[in-house]
C-alpha cells in the first residue's frame, strides 16, 4: 500500500465525514499509484448492500492539485477537479460528493 500524503489525507477524511453523516461507510484502497473510493451501504449483517458512490482519486501532492473520476450505480459522473490553494473547490468537491448520496 502506497503512503497516504497530506491532501489526499484531507481529502479523504472529509469525504469519510459526509458518508457517515448520511449513514454510509467509506472504504478506500490506494494501491499501484491510484486510489479507489467507496461510499457503501450496509444491512443489519455487515453485508455490502449498495455502493451509491464510488471514485477514482488522483492527487499531485506537490502541486496540491487532483482530479476525481466519479461514479454512482448508473456510470461514470463529471469529472471534478481541486486545487488546494483554492479553498472553493475543494468545497465544490465535497458539495458534489454529498449531492450524490
Amino acid at each position: 500500500m502506497n503512503k497516504i500524503g497530506s491532501v489526499q489525507q484531507l481529502i479523504l477524511s472529509q469525504v469519510e465525514k459526509l458518508a457517515q453523516n448520511s449513514g454510509y461507510d467509506f472504504l478506500f484502497e490506494s494501491d499501484y499509484g491510484e486510489l479507489l473510493g467507496q461510499i457503501i451501504e450496509r444491512d443489519d449483517s455487515g453485508s455490502i448492500t449498495e455502493t451509491p458512490f464510488s471514485f477514482k482519486l488522483f492527487i499531485n501532492e506537490e502541486k496540491g492539485t487532483g482530479k476525481i473520476i466519479p461514479y454512482n450505480p448508473k456510470g461514470e459522473l463529471r469529472h471534478q477537479e481541486f486545487n488546494i490553494q483554492n479553498p472553493q473547490t475543494i468545497i465544490a468537491l465535497l458539495t458534489f460528493i454529498q449531492t450524490h448520496l
